[in-house]
């Protein structure tokens, strides 16, 4: 986990909890359309929508490439603490949230959408376009880094594997023991 200054107000949190996507600054919204207020319950508190359209994001992905990313009906919840994105929404639409290599790829083709680490206990997209939050190479992960994560990933498949095959030779074993025992007895008694 990074702790690294952020300014909550102005992240996107990657949401797995949320039904819908949050936006808390009327700015961020390509495509808007004000709507009749209502109240929208977050975590044990409410939050008022007053407005629904479209945002664009440029985010950063592990190969410190940017990809822009259309969100449609996203709320205007001026009062909420940070803008999220509901991972639901995007399951709905072809992408997987994959939680061990902090990424959020299409289910399909397994491309990657963007790279949305832990920083301070939250999953966030790193915005490439944001001047007051500019990318904090910090953030992304070096080539090293991924090749260390699947490195021990691997080590770690290998050594299950070794347990496994280890568990199995421990019970050919044991039973072959039984075998050769039951034999004996039988010779004793014979």
């Amino acid at each position: 986990m990074l702790a690294l200054e952020t300014n909550i107000k102005d992240s996107w949190i990657a949401d797995t909890g949320s039904n819908i996507h949050i936006c808390n600054d009327i700015r961020k919204f390509v495509q808007y359309e004000e709507i009749k207020p209502f109240q929208i319950h977050t975590e044990g508190n409410l939050t008022e929508a007053i407005g629904v359209g479209s945002v664009k994001l440029t985010v950063a992905r592990t190969d410190h490439s940017a990809r822009t990313i259309t969100f449609t009906e996203v709320y205007h919840c001026p009062d909420f603490f940070t803008n999220a994105i509901s991972l639901s929404i995007l399951r709905g639409k072809g992408a997987y949230f994959n939680d061990v290599h902090n990424i959020i790829n299409f289910i399909k083709n397994w491309v990657e959408i963007a790279y949305i680490p832990c920083i301070n206990g939250l999953n966030s997209f790193i915005l490439l376009d944001n001047p007051a939050r500019p990318r904090l190479i910090e953030e992304l992960p070096t080539k090293d880094t991924v090749l260390e994560v699947s490195r021990a990933s691997q080590e770690t498949e290998e050594a299950s594997q070794l347990l496994q095959e280890g568990y199995e030779a421990s019970q050919a074993l044991q039973e072959k023991d039984k075998v050769s025992q039951a034999l004996q007895e039988e010779d004793e008694v014979s």
